[in-house]
């Protein structure tokens, strides 16, 4: 490995390393019900990590805790479309929906969130998916 690759190695590790600690934040400013810090958090680690579903669900779940449902769902929908794969979201979308007692729509999102799930073979997120479809029973 050259210096080049050497350095872009270490900065993708720091990276990853400060996007684990945005999480950690948020999720524990979460926990002790300090949403809109958490909130804060959540998207500041989106900026850097656009991608990652855990940061979409997270700060949906504190606009969420906040009372802020329609835009929780459109965060839901932001990190279907930006993360890969998006089952969670879509299954955060199915529950919320099912909470405002819209029932159609729950069951859309949850099928969306079994497509998705099947398509990438992983057997822990079908798991989930089962467990919510379960719940809507």
């Amino acid at each position: 490995m050259n210096a080049f690759d050497e350095r872009n190695a270490g900065a993708s590790r720091r990276a990853t390393n400060a996007i684990e600690a945005m999480y950690a934040t948020g999720h524990g400013l979460l926990a002790q019900e300090q949403f809109s810090s958490a909130a804060c958090v959540f998207r500041a680690m989106l900026t850097f990590a656009p991608h990652d579903e855990r940061g979409w669900i997270a700060l949906g779940a504190c606009h969420e805790a906040l009372e802020q449902h329609f835009v929780a769902l459109q965060l839901y929908a932001a990190g279907r479309t930006l993360s890969r794969g998006g089952a969670r979201c879509d299954l955060a979308r199915s529950r919320l929906f099912r909470a405002m007692g819209n029932l159609e729509q729950a069951e859309e999102a949850m099928i969306r969130a079994r497509r998705r799930a099947e398509s990438t073979g992983d057997h822990e997120l079908l798991r989930l998916v089962s467990a919510a479809e379960g719940k809507l029973s």
